[in-house]
């Protein structure tokens, strides 16, 4: 394999990839990065076995090929290059990837390809588009409310779904962690009607976060039994989703609330803020 890339191309798609990989791995192809260099697109890929990401981005490809490298270290030379660098990838039989800019040279010890696993096959029944500002805003006002204790793993996600709100159907997207909650709605997106509810995992949640902040575009939500896949553009995140029932969330909402105040966002965000002080 032989490609030549752009630093800052490699660089963004590294920065979303190695949080998926964990720092700590019992099986060593886990903490690698798939790369395939193939039709002028350099492929990255990582998993951890419950969450996998799956990046494209265009380069000039020498020779095609695929190798498996530490994600961890191939992100931090990437990092240290000079800003307007270009990057030669090479790897020698397999064993070696050389990484090449300039005067500057370094060279990772490999895992044979055929070894990745893949999560990303099999069938999506469901599925659905919707705008990346509706699908960040869902994350960003319920994300605070996940969960992280593991005695109640299914407190540990987001619970998307629809449901009727006064006769309209709507997308919902819930978070608690058993001492607050968090729930809002939006327009329902086209393909949604019906959609039983689905626990999508804190740690998916974040690394997609990671990813529509920065972009403008569609995102494409595919659901399986236990599995979900999101397509943004040239990133596919597949996921498992979470067992367990979510809890009737409704239950704990007060319906009976007889005061009211009606106050100025930054004056209230203020004044908590000198208080916590």
């Amino acid at each position: 394999m032989k490609a030549k890339i752009d630093k800052k191309k490699l660089m963004l798609a590294l920065s979303h990839l190695h949080g998926v990989v964990e720092k700590r791995n019992t099986i060593p192809i886990l903490a690698n990065v798939l790369l395939e260099a193939k039709n002028n697109n350099l492929s990255l890929a990582a998993t951890d076995m419950e969450i996998a990401e799956i990046e494209s981005i265009s380069c000039e490809v020498l020779q095609e090929g695929s190798i498996t490298t530490p994600a961890h270290v191939l992100h931090d030379i990437v990092k240290k290059l000079p800003d307007n660098a270009t990057i030669y990838l090479e790897s020698n039989e397999g064993k070696k990837l050389n990484i090449v800019s300039d005067k500057i040279s370094f060279s990772l010890m490999c895992l044979p390809p055929n070894d990745f696993p893949d999560i990303h096959s099999g069938e999506f029944p469901h599925g659905f588009d919707i705008e990346s500002s509706k699908l960040s805003r869902l994350i960003d006002k319920t994300l605070f409310s996940v969960s992280t204790e593991e005695t109640r793993y299914y407190l540990n996600g987001i619970f998307i779904h629809s449901v009727k709100d006064d006769q309209t159907e709507v997308f919902r997207a819930v978070a608690t962690d058993g001492h607050r909650l968090s729930r809002l709605s939006t327009d329902l997106p086209q393909n949604a009607e019906n959609l039983n509810g689905v626990i999508i995992p804190r740690k998916t949640v974040i690394e997609l976060k990671k990813i529509i902040d920065n972009q403008d575009s569609m995102v494409k939500i595919q659901i399986a039994k236990n599995k979900i896949k999101f397509t943004i553009n040239n990133i596919i995140i597949t996921s498992k989703l979470l067992d367990g029932s979510f809890p009737d969330y409704e239950r704990v909402i007060p319906k009976t609330n007889n005061k009211e105040l009606i106050i100025d966002t930054k004056e209230f965000v203020d004044a908590v803020d000198r208080v916590s002080t």
